[in-house]
């Protein structure tokens, strides 16, 4: 992306043109992939032809949260997933945010019961039991859930 970017340094309709393509088109590409999961690999129904509007409602089987969002609200998860998978071509900058940016990274949870859920707002007993865990400070880890803290 970045290099596709520089042939249009001063002309920012076209970048942020360019940059709403590439943020479609990786979502897009993130869908495509969880629906051939869902059809191929667990299996759930071979002939699922859901409409933009089902898919967009969630009306399937499995869900796909990604680390910063709703129910996982914590985006250093990333450097975990990037870890475990071996990833080298997508990096972390330090508030844990992807580049290029037009990348995308979550978990797929087969189980068919599963839905999308938030964990809404977090009490300090609970950040301070997460940072235990964590092997941090109650207030390292307030720095990081910051948005979702009551």
């Amino acid at each position: 992306l970045e290099d596709i970017l520089k042939d249009y340094i001063n002309d920012d309709y076209n970048t942020m043109l360019i940059k709403t393509l590439s943020y479609r088109l990786a979502e897009a590409l993130s869908e495509y992939l969880h629906r051939m999961v869902r059809i191929n690999t667990w299996g759930y129904r071979k002939d699922e032809n859901k409409t933009i509007a089902e898919l967009h409602k969630g009306d399937y089987k499995g869900i796909r949260p990604a680390p910063g969002y709703g129910c996982c609200p914590d985006h250093r998860e990333k450097d975990l997933i990037f870890k475990l998978l071996k990833v080298n071509d997508i990096k972390l900058t330090q508030s844990f945010m992807m580049e290029p940016v037009s990348s995308t990274c979550g978990y797929y949870f087969s189980n068919p019961e599963s839905e999308y859920f938030s964990v809404g707002r977090i009490s300090e007993e609970q950040i301070s039991s997460y940072a235990m865990e964590r092997g941090e400070t109650t207030q390292e880890q307030g720095k990081w859930l910051a948005g979702n803290i009551n």
